[in-house]
């Protein structure tokens, strides 16, 4: 109902004040009604269904009025979705995708059916907000495929009338709509949660919401699959009064479904943090070759790298089995050669976007050779190789320890797969080669749902001593949200938002007697938008060294 201007109310008032007659005895009251009443909202959301040609979590961009927002395409019975914010009731919102090169909008569907205008050639619909929920679905196909012929539609076939001798039938149970959601409480939170309610269950990727699910009025406990190194920090509803109760520790909450269609759902949204993760990397590294030498029955831990970079003399006394030294046919025993010890690069020996290639450019005794040409890069100072995002702050080479880093300018500028060979000075031999790589995986220029890349370290006779490969499989997305080892990309892949051990925070090492050469190659579906820094390695023989100071 339309309100009475207060302009109209008052000269309405003052009327009829001057034609009634005012008594002494009975002084008037005059009641004010308050000028702002608070306006109703209506809660929108828009979901992502992905048809024919389009792949599962592949990122789409939608506007609501001016705000943007990155929503995975789901299953093509009724996608995935987001919460698109709060509009007063009887309000228009343009709600229009930003259609990729590649991709038609085939279907928009607004449920309830509160569209005003809908223009599905250019993926935009104009829709009236209605109390409770609005639901806009847009359905995405890959250009260019065949338009399937609709089928012949179904008649209900009438039910004959069995009267008088019918048996009676049961009432259905009345039914509710349900959403289950699943937000980020910080960064670390990436991949797909699944969730148990009434002998049922879905999956659904962070940071978006399932499609409607029908199920039973009345209360209904949802709760989420417990996953390694993740914690329930909260669980609320939209409307906020039917949540019932809630078990953090259980991963558990009770909620009310009230019988109804997509207007009057009940929306459950689960927050995750990352918990505390240990020293131990989250996935061991695919495809480790042993070194060729013969291994003790024991673990020898290796002399561990210090974070200063000074030169650390090894550890005399190995934690595991000693392996014996050879005896010589005369019986003696040949001495070592020489102490090990443990080299750290400070890369802010050289200036930031110089190059620091060449022999001892950034550690005595070691060399570094690009496929194109490596600058030294330092976080948050150009040159730029990549944004990292994951803590929801733009941070130009986010990560980069405090030493500096390096990465192919010219690769990144053309772009390709980087390609690095090290080498050490005549007459010396590691045993132990590190070096970490951030920012890899978030990026996918070659749309490709294959991904490998590999460190082989070599001894001097060219024989591999040992490999290490990070190999995993992703769909074909610029953007991928998913993967089949380290869940969204995005995050995993971001060198802010990666844990230890997913490809945007990966540490590279191989690891055994006499490598002189240790190659870092990436193959199909590389990142071009990548960076290393804490580089080491351990000597098995002297070279000319200055400690760090």
């Amino acid at each position: 109902m339309k309100k009475i201007p207060s302009l109209l109310i008052a000269l309405v008032f003052l009327i009829s004040l001057l034609a009634t007659p005012v008594s002494a005895a009975a002084p008037m009251v005059i009641t004010t009604t308050p000028s702002s009443v608070p306006q109703e909202l209506g809660q929108l959301k828009v979901c992502k269904a992905a048809g024919a040609g389009v792949t599962v979590g592949q990122l789409f961009t939608i506007n609501v009025n001016n705000t943007s927002y990155n929503v995975p395409a789901g299953p093509s019975d009724g996608g995935y979705c987001v919460l698109a914010g709060q509009f007063p009731l009887n309000s228009d919102v343009t709600v229009q995708e930003v259609i990729p090169a590649g991709y038609d909008v085939s279907n928009i569907e607004v449920k309830p059916d509160r569209a005003v205008d809908t223009d599905v050639a250019l993926g935009k619909v104009i829709i009236e907000i209605g109390s409770g929920v609005t639901e806009v679905i847009f359905t995405n196909r890959a250009s260019g495929l065949p338009t399937q012929t609709p089928g012949p539609s179904k008649t209900p076939t009438a039910t004959p009338n069995c009267a008088p001798n019918c048996t009676p039938t049961s009432t259905p149970t009345p039914k509710g709509r349900l959403q289950i959601c699943k937000e980020a409480d910080g960064a670390g939170v990436s991949g797909y949660f699944k969730f148990d309610f009434a002998n049922k269950s879905k999956t659904i990727p962070v940071g978006a919401c399932s499609a409607l699910i029908t199920v039973e009025t009345g209360t209904l406990t949802i709760t989420e699959v417990a996953q390694a190194g993740y914690k329930v920090t909260d669980v609320y509803t939209i409307p906020a009064n039917r949540l019932i109760s809630k078990n953090l520790n259980a991963r558990s909450a009770t909620v009310t479904i009230v019988q109804g269609n997509a207007s009057s759902q009940t929306i459950v949204i689960f927050r995750n943090r990352a918990e505390t993760q240990t020293a131990t990397p989250t996935h061991t590294p695919t495809g480790t070759i042993t070194p060729a030498t013969s291994t003790p029955t024991g673990t020898i831990t290796p002399p561990t790298p210090t974070p200063t970079g000074t030169i650390t003399p090894a550890t005399s006394t190995p934690t595991g089995t000693i392996t014996p030294p050879t005896p010589t046919p005369t019986g003696s025993t040949t001495p070592p050669v020489c102490t090990p010890i443990v080299v750290t690069a400070d890369f802010s020996q050289v200036s930031i976007g110089q190059p620091i290639e060449g022999l001892g450019v950034v550690v005595p005794g070691l060399n570094i050779d690009a496929q194109g040409t490596a600058v030294r890069l330092q976080q948050g100072v150009a040159p730029v190789l990549y944004n990292a995002t994951g803590t929801g702050v733009l941070t130009p080479n986010g990560g980069i320890g405090p030493r500096g880093g390096f990465s192919d300018i010219t690769v990144l500028q053309t772009p390709q797969a980087h390609l690095y060979t090290f080498t050490f000075a005549s007459g010396t031999s590691v045993s132990n080669f590190s070096l970490r790589q951030l920012d890899f995986g978030d990026w996918n220029p070659t749309f490709s749902t294959d991904h490998f890349a590999s460190m082989t370290a070599y001894n001097a006779s060219n024989t591999i001593v040992a490999r290490q490969e990070l190999n995993y499989t992703s769909p074909a997305s610029s953007l991928p949200t998913s993967s089949n080892l380290y869940g969204n990309l995005q995050l995993s892949g971001d060198a802010l938002g990666a844990l230890a051990g997913q490809p945007g925070n990966w540490t590279w090492t191989v690891s055994g007697s006499g490598i002189v050469r240790v190659v870092l190659e990436f193959g199909v579906g590389y990142d071009p938008y990548v960076a290393f820094d804490s580089l080491s390695f351990t000597t098995e023989c002297p070279i000319a060294m200055t400690p760090t100071p």
